[in-house]
């Protein structure tokens, strides 16, 4: 399988999307500190720009909480975080993420012992 497999693709964007919800789950974050933070896995492969229309999403859906910081000095910062809903909808869907995984495993199990007792 390439990277550039659609299939793939489209479980990386889903992983990265619950990736951010739990980096954002015990504390605000901005933009950057996202985009460093998930830059560490290969999986992710995030350009710098592009954690921002994820972001919109998630504030779309009322998934995550924002404010503005306000410095004296340096730019301004939009800080995100989960909110009471977005906190709830993480969780069910690690959990829907898990029981699939489990499930995944049990059936391939299943086809494995299958197969060797065909042999």
């Amino acid at each position: 399988m390439t990277n550039h497999d659609r299939w793939f693709i489209q479980i990386r964007k889903g992983l990265a999307e619950l990736a951010v919800m739990i980096l954002m789950k015990d504390s605000a974050v901005y933009g950057y500190q996202l985009t460093k933070a998930l830059k560490s896995n290969p999986m992710f492969e995030l350009s710098d720009g592009s954690i921002y229309p994820l972001l919109k999403r998630l504030e779309a859906n009322q998934l995550v909480d924002t404010y503005w910081d306000n410095p004296d000095t340096g730019l301004r910062r939009k800080y995100y975080q989960l909110s009471k809903k977005g906190a709830q909808v993480l969780s069910e869907r690690l959990n829907l993420f898990q029981e699939s995984m489990d499930l995944l495993w049990k059936l391939q199990k299943e086809v494995t012992n299958d197969e060797d007792q065909k042999h």
